[in-house]
């Protein structure tokens, strides 16, 4: 495998023509317990991230768009980050799911997203 034109970074290999958001993943997999951080430090973690990752690979451009357009709650920062974390590895959180009760009812929502975004859980 000929290493000359491609970026390493956190022991991973990617092509010189990578996408920063590709990379992201990466560098959040790396960080355990993200629902117990504050916004802020999401908001910089996620921020700081990007401006690392568009450095490392030599694409900027890109980079103030995933800037641009930042949640305002500490869960659409967690959303964001598992989005680009899945999104990294060309996943998506599963759709069709649904919650229900012991009484049979069923509820709203995606029991994934509910597991991952939820505090407490």
């Amino acid at each position: 495998m000929d290493k000359s034109n491609q970026v390493c970074f956190n022991g991973h290999y990617f092509q010189s023509n990578v996408k920063p958001k590709e990379v992201l993943g990466i560098l959040f997999t790396a960080i355990p317990n993200l629902n117990c951080w504050s916004y802020e430090a999401l908001k910089e973690l996620y921020v700081e991230g990007i401006k690392l990752v568009s450095d490392v690979v030599g694409k900027t451009n890109g980079a103030q768009k995933l800037i641009l357009y930042l949640p305002f709650t500490m869960e659409g920062m967690l959303r964001r980050i598992y989005e680009t974390i899945l999104s990294s590895e060309k996943l998506s959180t599963l759709p069709g799911f649904g919650l229900s009760n012991s009484f049979g009812d069923k509820l709203k929502g995606n029991p994934e997203i509910h597991s991952i975004y939820k505090k407490g859980n």
